[in-house]
């Protein structure tokens, strides 16, 4: 939470790339991984996310679906505008997959708020579609009740 005499920090305000991560992480935890091109929003994301999940970043499409491969997260959020391969192809590679991994569940940032934005990316498999700038904590809870369903 934010400190009562200062305003929160959204997705869109520069913050440093080596954003502190706190909190512990209980054993078992699920893992996301966040995937933007800009260091500071996945710094942002990742300390409001880790002290109740495993976090891991990718810059790019491409490096992200590497590493699902790799560490089969229980999520993803990702940027829809992404240098190479952007939100949308990530997630339709990512429905290409074998099992778990096509199953896993897609939320998209984006500052884009035209509806046939929107519409390509739920068509592409995004769970939600949440528009920038908004709070990191309120994309931690999205990403709580999403993992717990």
């Amino acid at each position: 939470m934010a400190d009562p005499g200062s305003s929160p920090k959204y997705l869109s305000t520069p913050v440093p790339s080596s954003t502190p991560r706190s909190g512990v992480v209980a054993k078992g935890a699920k893992t996301i991984l966040v995937v933007d091109p800009d260091a500071g929003v996945r710094g942002e994301l990742a300390a409001a996310l880790s002290s109740r999940f495993f976090v891991q970043e990718a810059a790019d499409g491409a490096t992200a679906l590497q590493l699902a491969k790799t560490i089969r997260p229980s999520l993803v959020i990702a940027e829809l505008a992404m240098p190479g391969l952007d939100g949308l192809a990530l997630a339709r590679m990512l429905k290409t997959q074998p099992a778990p991994l096509r199953h896993v569940p897609l939320v998209i940032l984006s500052s884009r708020t035209a509806p046939h934005d929107i519409a390509k990316a739920v068509a592409a498999g995004a769970r939600r579609y949440l528009i920038k700038p908004c709070l990191p904590e309120t994309v931690a809870d999205i990403a709580t009740r999403i993992i717990e369903r």
